[in-house]
């Protein structure tokens, strides 16, 4: 039954008993539990408070938050509350001209140098064209443009910058590239410079960055699943590891205070794989997803993100699975099929996920190139989750740059790399997930449960 239908039903029971509900509280209620549950539950507040309108009985929001804040009810239901932050679809403007691509990176300078902006340190910045002008009556300046290429000779890495004006060489030694942090191609950057001769030599350089972030997480403990790789097809499937996420996640493993608030599963990509000896059609092997996730209890909702091997588009943003080739997870009522990336807000806490398929370019260009959170990191500081343009993935071709990341996420989840690992980075929660190839040997579990308000991850 859909969510309206759920709402529409509720209500007439509650409307049968006298009693109006403020439309807010459906925000925080489980619509896809039992109805009779939930009846019972808001008629045990009605009673409780017996607060009267004009006309009827009224449960307002801050009776629900009161009661599930209590936390002694045996039927609890606990707080939730799933929104998009950013629907990197809509957001996509397709122009079928050839410079598409030079209108993106136009887009990535301009949002560049909002956040720069909002900073103290965007002060003495000119453009390319106005450069040497500029010279003749400031000894140091600053620039912001694209790192179009780079290239490493034996005292020095040479970047060829481009703003909106002009492009130029500089000439950055080697000792400030890797103080300053690495940078990647693509990269809209500020630089601060010096004039030597007839050439420029960077003092140093800023990344876009994310700021140190506010807290901003749940205000209960609330968890979420998150799992990348099953690769449904191959034979190396971990059906072993599957029966007890399943068993766990039923409640029939213990962690009961942990299950209980389990609201949310989110599949980060690569759900079958259906190349090389797999003997599957894409089709059968969504038919046995579908098996496996319908023995998941339809109170979790589960958020499915598309990878490089579903059956979706080769281009970034990808578009969600292909319906015809996945119509049983359709059925599911708890299933709901999104982009790849996906951005959305559970509660208090944005989360950010993103399969990762521009992860193995950022390993190429940076030293620390064993971590995934690294790479990670370095997105993070591109405030891109896709910056350099290249044949490794195709970004769709749009004049609005929609993978530049505009908000700070509180929660930053990638797969594709297959690493487990887990760090923080200036208040984020970083996660890289595992796949479950039961070849790879991951101890302690294949899935990170993230608590929402401590931001803890527990494998499982």
């Amino acid at each position: 039954m859909a969510n309206n239908d759920m709402k529409v039903k509720l209500l007439k029971r509650m409307l049968a008993h006298n009693i109006q509900l403020d439309p807010h509280i459906f925000d925080f209620l489980d619509l896809n539990r039992d109805q009779d549950e939930l009846t019972d539950f808001l008629l045990d507040i009605a009673n409780k408070y017996k607060v009267k309108g004009k006309f009827f009985n009224v449960i307002t929001l801050d009776m629900i938050k009161n009661e599930l804040s209590k936390n002694n009810s045996d039927k609890k239901i606990t707080f939730f509350k799933f929104t998009k932050v950013k629907d990197f679809l809509i957001e996509l403007e397709k122009h079928n001209t050839q410079t598409i691509y030079a209108e993106m990176l136009k887009d990535r300078i301009r949002k560049s140098i909002n956040i720069f902006k909002s900073r103290l340190d965007f002060k003495d910045v000119v453009s390319i064209a106005n450069l040497k002008r500029s010279f003749d009556t400031i000894n140091i300046l600053r620039i912001c443009g694209l790192v179009l290429n780079k290239q490493f000779k034996k005292n020095e890495v040479t970047f060829m910058v481009e703003d909106l004006s002009d492009h130029i060489e500089i000439h950055v030694p080697y000792d400030v590239y890797y103080r300053c942090g690495e940078v990647l191609l693509d990269e809209c950057i500020l630089i601060e410079l010096r004039k030597n001769n007839d050439s420029f030599v960077c003092i140093k350089f800023y990344h876009p960055d994310v700021g140190d972030l506010i807290n901003n997480n749940c205000k209960d403990d609330m968890y979420v699943v998150f799992l990348s790789g099953l690769g449904i097809g191959q034979e190396n499937f971990d059906n072993d590891s599957w029966e007890k996420l399943v068993s766990w996640l039923n409640g029939t493993l213990g962690d009961k205070e942990i299950v209980d608030n389990i609201r949310l599963l989110v599949i980060v990509g690569d759900i079958v794989d259906v190349s090389g000896f797999s003997n599957l059609e894409m089709s059968d092997a969504y038919e046995n997803v579908f098996h496996l996730l319908q023995r998941i209890p339809p109170t979790i909702k589960i958020i499915v993100l598309p990878g490089e091997k579903d059956a979706s588009s080769y281009f970034l943003p990808q578009i969600p699975i292909i319906r015809s080739f996945s119509k049983s997870l359709h059925s599911l009522k708890n299933v709901q099929l999104e982009s790849n990336p996906s951005y959305f807000q559970v509660n208090e806490a944005k989360v950010l996920v993103f399969h990762g398929q521009s992860l193995d370019d950022v390993r190429r260009q940076i030293r620390n190139n064993d971590s995934a959170t690294a790479a990670m990191i370095m997105l993070l500081k591109a405030r891109h989750l896709a910056p350099s343009i290249n044949l490794l993935y195709n970004l769709y071709p749009s004049t609005n740059d929609v993978l530049f990341i505009d908000e700070v996420p509180n929660i930053f989840v990638c797969g594709h790399l297959s690493q487990k690992e887990v760090n923080y980075y200036k208040g984020i929660l970083l996660v890289s997930l595992p796949s479950w190839n039961k070849n790879l040997d991951v101890f302690g579990g294949r899935c990170a449960v993230v608590n929402l308000r401590t931001l803890e991850v527990l494998w499982r």
